[in-house]
């Protein structure tokens, strides 16, 4: 296979001794469907592609591409594709309907709207931006299984069968889509079969979505793959079971770094009742400690089946909740053996409202501005750069890549750089 590059490759260390820690600290984009709702875009975006229906229109695209500008003028150094609910399965079925597609090619014209969203990205990580003149990198953002169930499941992980035990929420494609797009690449069935069914059937799911996004003839040139928003650990060993196929089914082509972010909902009751926690249907009997600890087991065990993550995060969590969820994830990561070599930690909490995935509405009951916001993620991300090994001399994470998520907008994003400066995480 072709050497991998590493997230300090894209994100370097830097020799300015007025810094205040040695390892390089780097700033991510905001929330992207959030963004798109409000002013100056004001979208009504409200079909089960949610942004993603912007990639069939000239004008759509037009309109994600002002706003990967938007976010590189407010600082970003990293932008998030949009590909976060992106499956082939759902976009044939919310896709081009047959009047548009008089040749029956449904699936074709659907995998090129759904791959639209590569080259839009991509083509600001050429070279570096003016006029901020820095390098931008770009990450391909890819959603749990559960985005793309109705009501979502990005929260609670309860997925239906085959991907899982659940009865509450359904797949928001259809069987028929999901044949048509499994037959489009048979390459995509090699999956071993393990011990658990639903844990095959999501390692299926991630791996067709990579390889139907891989026909975009940009797609190397991104530069980071990132799963995101993952509420159940099955998932996450099924992620790395996935990008493992994914890259022997092509060992010339170049391999990206990539890493798994984890969300963590405030329980609403019972035992951990204000806590952030992951709410993985199946571990919910465990303590917070071994919850951790499976998290990382799942993340990072050389034990497992599949390719090791460059790096660990949180993302969709609460602001005001960060701190905890940093200082468990990096005590635990800190005591064993899975930190080497030393992931780097992905940072990139909500703006603090509250989504309830049933009337999709919002509520702000933090009523945090964006300074705000801002001053807690700076926060976790010195938390996380002040961790160390046993002895503390070694730190365990190399470097920290810091943004926001749902409702963090540009001028957070903004908020963020500018806090980092001052603190003098970054230059």
């Amino acid at each position: 296979m072709s050497d991998k590059l590493s997230f300090t490759d894209l994100f370097p260390k830097t020799d300015d001794t007025t810094l205040k820690y040695a390892q390089p600290v780097a700033i991510l984009d905001g929330g992207m469907g959030t963004t798109l709702q409000t002013p100056p875009f004001s979208l009504p975006l409200d079909s089960s592609l949610w942004s993603s229906e912007l990639l069939a229109t000239d004008q759509g695209r037009a309109q994600l591409s002002q706003l990967h500008e938007l976010w590189i003028h407010s600082g970003a150094d990293a932008i998030g594709s949009c590909t976060y609910q992106s499956c082939l399965p759902l976009f044939v079925t919310h896709g081009p309907s047959q009047s548009e597609d008089s040749e029956g090619n449904e699936v074709q014209l659907a995998l090129q709207k759904m791959n639209a969203a590569i080259p839009i990205i991509t083509k600001f990580s050429s070279s570096n931006f003016p006029p901020e003149n820095r390098p931008i990198r770009s990450v391909l953002a890819l959603g749990p299984f559960g985005a793309i169930c109705s009501p979502g499941q990005e929260y609670a992980g309860q997925y239906p069968a085959p991907y899982g035990k659940g009865t509450v929420a359904k797949a928001s494609f259809t069987a028929e889509a999901l044949n048509r797009t499994l037959s489009h690449l048979p390459s995509a069935h090699a999956v071993p079969a393990s011990a658990d069914p639903t844990e095959d059937s999501l390692v299926l799911f991630h791996l067709d979505r990579l390889v139907h996004l891989s026909e975009s003839p940009e797609f190397n040139s991104l530069d980071i793959y990132a799963f995101e928003t993952i509420p159940i650990v099955r998932e996450a060993r099924a992620i790395r079971r996935a990008v493992s196929l994914f890259e022997s089914l092509n060992p010339s082509r170049p391999r990206k770094p990539f890493y798994l972010s984890f969300v963590f909902p405030v329980s609403p009751e019972g035992d951990f009742k204000g806590k952030a926690r992951l709410q993985d249907p199946d571990l919910q009997h465990l303590g917070q400690q071994d919850l951790v600890a499976a998290i990382l087991e799942a993340t990072f065990s050389p034990s497992l089946a599949g390719a090791r993550p460059d790096g660990i995060g949180i993302n969709c969590t609460n602001p005001l909740h960060i701190q905890e969820v940093v200082e468990s994830l990096a005590t635990q990561l800190s005591q064993g053996t899975l930190a080497t070599p030393a992931p780097w930690f992905i940072l990139y909490p909500d703006g603090g409202a509250v989504y309830d995935v049933v009337t999709k509405t919002w509520s702000n009951p933090e009523g945090l501005d964006d300074d705000e916001w801002a001053h807690l993620v700076a926060n976790g991300v010195e938390q996380c750069l002040e961790s160390t090994l046993p002895g503390g001399v070694v730190p365990t994470f190399a470097g920290v890549l810091a943004g926001g998520c749902c409702k963090a907008g540009p001028s957070a994003i903004k908020a963020l750089r500018r806090t980092c400066v001052d603190r003098k995480l970054l230059l």
